[in-house]
């Protein structure tokens, strides 16, 4: 493996204009051809006299012949020592030796074709390291070979240990037009980041604009790019000096690298229809399954392939395009014919597939979620035991995908209404949420497939190895450092992604390497308006066979309460329990419970007297103030809402708020309505113990739900020597505040500066070069539980 010469001063070298010319070498091929025919002659003289009469004749061509070729011998050294000593003199100098010496130079390989000749292997032996950082040393030392008249040459070989430079003979070069500023420019910024040894072999250049937008260059800098940082600052210093953003492609083995520039990438990608087969066999194809979700930026498609990572989890902050790339699984996964299962969090990100071919369920209130979550894992429970008893293999289940969208609000909610269900002597927690890790762990093996989203992975969230089981992954949008640590175990991968480019955000390869991804976008089918593009797009991507009928929870009964003296007794109140064993029937069988076919019932209208929030308040049209019951939140559950009530339905939904709420006075004040209604809206993720019939409330909520600009701290004037990866740096010149992508560097061309890079929420990148005294401002991202 070559290396690069040792780098000294950046002083130009101050070459030497004279120096004494070499003493003139011995020229025996005259004497030595004289003496050979002068012997050539005196034995055809002399072998007659002593009886050898056939001898003069073959002695004297002999020797003839010897003469000849010492002679031609002779002079052909003579000229090349002429050539090599006029090369020597020119060399010298250049090389940075005071007094001409032919040791400075060795000759191999001289060819025979021409007239004396000319080598075609050249060893250059230095003594100065002053001179290796002129740039054009190389340069010159090849532009007197060829002006010798031998040839063009270039580097094969630089040995730092015994100081010597060994050239071997090149092809002509093309003769092209002359190199444009671009160019030039970009020649020079490889030469400073790769040393002077550094030779582009290949450049492309944009026709239009005349940028350079690839180079293929040869190194000499060897040992140097074994280090990952080193080779990263060499590609920031690419995209920190010429226009857009560079990266490399390093192949240390032959000291070669190409640098070529990053594709940007488009602002969105509708998801591409691609012809499946709707009659395949679900458990013959298993094994085979690819779900396309995005491309990286060279424009590949990125899979999943559930066979392989059984579960996928999915963050990213609200508008990031979460929930547009979960709407994307969904659609993919019915097209495969696989059954569908949908706990939607947020109650209406997903109500637009509840009538989407093999979406069989879509859970839009915390009983059904509930029931939900527990029927999947009676499913993986009942499959592990066909399992056990011999009654079936694992190749003998369809595959199932289960939907948990919105965790961490979820679960808020969750522990909310488990407040009003919880059965006497029940367990502190929902057993709900303990069951998730169970399935993460267990359900591949059932062939039940989790795709679990949430705003970020924080640790109150999950338990135990619970995350560890969620291979396959997707965090949408900028991660704060400690955001990217709990995701990929790095508090650098997904702190750069721009926040204005929605869908934009960090996967993992085939390999489980971090990249950077533009996800597909699918339309809303309940936002989505008839005759435009998006509705022409969903009849494209709708499946053409409906294998998996629509399900529908029923809600339990209330039951008579046994202790009861007499008839006229209250029901006794629903558990967890009831709710959990919820029957389960096929939608056709129950329409009056079908939320889809209410909706198309109805005739929507706007309506100005709930249109404002101020009708909370009963404030609008003179008329009366709400009751309590009236006005209660949606996540009040002290009567949990009903399957027959969907809160999808609005007019339903205003049905059952208005309803009358056993054991609370119609005439509650507007004080007392406000204590309660704060309650009910605590935030979600408290921790409740109960004791003595009252509740302690601890709150464990993390910055998750926090907006962006609510995750970072105050600003602060620091030092640039102070600054760090993931900090908010305020660009004067562009009065922006962007995200500090890389820890602050010495700045690989002046290495008196340090170098912070950069990269904006509109995608744009760029690095600042500071002395690290000089002050930035910044604001720090804040601390959080990982």
């Amino acid at each position: 493996m070559t290396k690069t010469p040792p780098q000294q001063s950046a002083t130009r070298f101050t070459r030497s204009s004279r120096i004494p010319s070499l003493p003139p070498r011995s020229r025996t091929w005259i004497r030595d051809s004289f003496c050979l025919a002068t012997t050539g002659v005196g034995i055809c003289a002399a072998a007659p006299l002593f009886g050898y009469s056939d001898l003069p004749m073959p002695a004297s061509a002999g020797f003839s012949i010897a003469a000849a070729y010492t002679a031609v011998t002779g002079k052909r050294r003579q000229l090349r020592d002429a050539d090599v000593d006029e090369v020597v003199e020119k060399l010298c100098p250049i090389v940075g030796l005071p007094e001409a010496t032919r040791a400075v130079l060795s000759t191999a390989r001289w060819s025979r074709r021409e007239w004396p000749g000319h080598p075609r292997k050249l060893t250059v032996h230095y003594d100065s390291t002053q001179a290796l950082n002129d740039e054009t040393w190389l340069a010159d030392i090849c532009e007197i070979f060829e002006h010798q008249g031998w040839g063009f040459f270039e580097l094969d070989k630089h040995d730092p240990a015994r100081r010597r430079l060994i050239f071997t003979s090149a092809a002509e070069p093309n003769q092209e037009t002359p190199d444009s500023d671009q160019v030039t420019r970009a020649k020079r910024i490889v030469t400073q980041l790769l040393g002077p040894t550094a030779a582009a072999t290949a450049i492309e250049v944009d026709v239009e604009t005349g940028d350079v937008t690839s180079m293929e260059v040869r190194h000499e800098l060897g040992p140097k790019l074994a280090s990952e940082g080193y080779r990263t600052r060499v590609e920031r210093g690419m995209s920190a000096t010429l226009p857009g953003r560079w990266r490399a492609k390093w192949n240390l083995e032959t000291d070669w690298v190409r640098f070529e520039l990053r594709t940007a990438f488009p602002d969105s990608i509708w998801l591409p229809k691609t012809d499946l087969d709707p009659d395949a066999d679900l458990l013959a194809s298993y094994d085979s399954v690819e779900i396309p979700y995005g491309i990286d930026e060279d424009g590949n498609e990125v899979v999943w392939r559930p066979a392989i990572d059984p579960n996928m989890m999915l963050i990213g902050p609200p508008g990031s395009g979460k929930t547009v790339t979960a709407h994307n699984l969904l659609v993919n996964f019915s097209r495969r014919g696989w059954p569908i299962w949908v706990l939607d969090g947020k109650y209406v990100e997903f109500l637009g597939f509840q009538d989407w071919p093999n979406v069989q369920v879509v859970a839009t209130t915390i009983e059904q979620q509930v029931a939900l979550v527990h029927r999947a894992r009676d499913l993986m429970e009942f499959r592990y035991q066909k399992i056990v008893t011999g009654e079936a293999t694992e190749t003998d289940f369809e595959p199932v995908l289960v939907f948990l969208d919105e965790w961490a609000e979820f679960r808020g909610n969750v522990e909310d209404w488990y407040l009003g269900v919880k059965s006497k002597g029940g367990p502190r927690l929902p057993p709900v949420i303990t069951m998730l890790a169970s399935m993460a762990r267990k359900a591949r093996t059932a062939r039940v497939h989790l795709v679990f989203g949430t705003q970020r992975p924080d640790a109150q969230y999950f338990f135990g190895d619970m995350r560890d089981n969620f291979a396959m992954r997707i965090s949408m949008g900028r991660l704060s450092p400690q955001g990217a640590l709990m995701m990929w175990q790095s508090p650098t991968i997904g702190t750069s992604v721009p926040r204005k480019c929605r869908g934009r955000g960090t996967t993992v390869t085939d390999n489980y390497q971090p990249i950077e991804i533009q996800c597909y976008r699918v339309p809303d089918p309940r936002k989505t308006r008839p005759d435009s593009f998006e509705a022409d797009l969903l009849d494209a991507l709708r499946p053409p066979v409906t294998r998996h009928p629509r399900l529908l929870i029923v809600p339990p009964d209330e039951l008579p309460d046994l202790d009861a003296t007499d008839d006229t007794s209250e029901p006794a109140p629903l558990t967890y329990f009831d709710y959990i064993d919820a029957e389960w029937v096929l939608a056709s069988d129950r329409p009056d419970l079908d939320p889809i076919l209410r909706r198309a019932n109805m005739t929507h209208e706007v309506d100005h007297g709930i249109a404002s929030p101020t009708a909370l308040l009963g404030l609008l049209g003179g008329g009366a103030e709400p009751t309590v019951e009236a006005t209660r939140a949606p996540n009040d559950h002290s009567q949990p809402l009903t399957a027959s009530n969907d809160a999808s339905d609005p007019a339903s939904f205003l049905d059952q708020l208005s309803a009358p709420h056993p054991g609370e006075s119609s005439s509650e004040d507007l004080e007392s309505f406000r204590t309660r209604l704060a309650l009910v809206k605590e935030p979600v993720g408290m921790e409740r113990e109960m004791s003595g019939g009252e509740s302690d409330f601890v709150d464990d909520r993390s910055v998750s739900h926090r907006t962006d600009e609510d995750q970072y701290g105050p600003v602060h004037d620091v030092r640039a020597a102070d600054v760090a990866l993931g900090d908010l740096l305020l660009i004067d010149d562009l009065d922006e505040w962007v995200v500090v992508d890389t820890d602050p560097e010495l700045d690989i061309i002046d290495d008196s500066l340090l170098s912070l890079t950069w990269r904006s929420d509109s995608d744009e990148y760029g690095e600042l070069a500071l002395p690290d005294s000089s002050y930035v401002s910044i604001r720090k991202p804040l601390q959080v539980s990982v």
